[in-house]
């Protein structure tokens, strides 16, 4: 009997370890995107402040803008990683902006999750 039981215990500890590594190495169930992963918006800030962009999100982050118009405008960018869902900032140093918020996979990480979460991601003037 004492085997028996033994026995018992050995497969199921490792039939335990089994399923628990099993999960740790199987892939997220919410890979791909999450959430928004575009926003944008246009600023006009009064004098004395500037455009600033915020963005709480998982991924390669761009926060972007641009001073001009017309057809063919010349966007500046901001790149954040964030390995987790994180805040970021941006102070465009200008007062009038059209600006964007682009959120892409993690590089090399195609099968993560990214994406803007719930939270502030858009311009304020400050």
């Amino acid at each position: 009997m004492r085997k028996r039981t033994l026995k018992a215990s050995v497969a199921t500890g490792l039939a335990t370890l089994g399923f628990a590594a099993s999960v740790l190495i199987a892939p997220a169930a919410t890979a791909g995107p999450i959430g928004p992963t575009r926003a944008s918006g246009y600023l006009n800030c009064p004098a004395g402040q500037t455009a600033h962009i915020e963005s709480y999100a998982s991924g390669l982050i761009t926060h972007g803008w641009t001073t001009g118009g017309g057809p063919n405008p010349v966007y500046d960018s901001a790149e954040y990683f964030q390995g987790w869902f994180g805040f970021n900032y941006t102070n465009t140093g200008a007062q009038n902006v059209s600006w964007y918020i682009e959120v892409d996979p993690h590089p090399g990480g195609e099968d993560t999750a990214y994406g803007m979460g719930n939270g502030a991601n858009g311009g304020f003037c400050g």
